[in-house]
């Protein structure tokens, strides 16, 4: 989510606007749509970051929708940013359960939770992001839904600082989603992805 002072997206941020992130990603996808950015670090909770836009110590701030939503907060100036081309963190918005492998009676519970697509597309991110060899320190993204009856995931790797960006895009059956994740590693590793960002793909 981008939260400005004034209104507007990405692209209606006055020349060198300087936009709060300190994530790689975020950040790298902010200078690949808009070289001219100043991307600064900004730290602390959501109400933190929204008094420092308060404050006009910068022109705007990337959220997380959910954490938003969760604290029932909703900046004036908010405007959602499309998964399409603000892919998100992989994983990000999915919640998991662990249990014990022998723990029956747990397993049996937390079972009635689980949602079928949802951990489809969870399978088919980590695998992805297993292969490539990314970590939260990477600038790269996959993001998968469920479509109809496929599954469609989206992929991203980018140098830190924008400049040079990877992106490819796949579609398969829901059982297959594992080989999806690794299809999509495997593509954008041959497209060079090791060379822009800090990769340790698995052989």
């Amino acid at each position: 989510m981008l939260v400005t002072r004034r209104g507007g997206g990405i692209a209606d941020l006055p020349r060198g606007a300087t936009v709060a992130t300190s994530s790689a990603r975020r950040r790298a996808l902010l200078l690949a749509a808009r070289p001219d950015l100043a991307i600064q670090p900004m730290r602390g909770n959501v109400d933190t970051r929204l008094r420092k836009l308060d404050e006009e110590s910068c022109e705007a701030i990337v959220l997380a929708a959910a954490g938003l939503a969760r604290l029932e907060l909703a900046p004036p100036h908010a405007r959602p940013l499309e998964p399409e081309d603000f892919v998100p963190a992989v994983g990000q918005g999915i919640l998991a359960l662990e249990a014990r492998a022998a723990d029956r009676l747990v397993l049996d519970v937390v079972a009635g939770l689980d949602h079928a697509d949802t951990r489809v597309c969870a399978l088919a991110e980590r695998a992805y992001l297993r292969h490539l060899g990314g970590s939260c320190n990477t600038p790269m993204a996959g993001h998968a839904m469920m479509e109809y009856a496929s599954l469609r995931m989206t992929a991203v790797v980018l140098s830190e600082d924008g400049a040079r960006s990877l992106r490819d895009g796949a579609t398969g059956a829901p059982e297959d989603a594992e080989e999806v994740g690794r299809w999509l590693a495997e593509s954008l590793l041959a497209q060079g992805a090791a060379k822009i960002a800090p990769l340790n793909p698995v052989e």
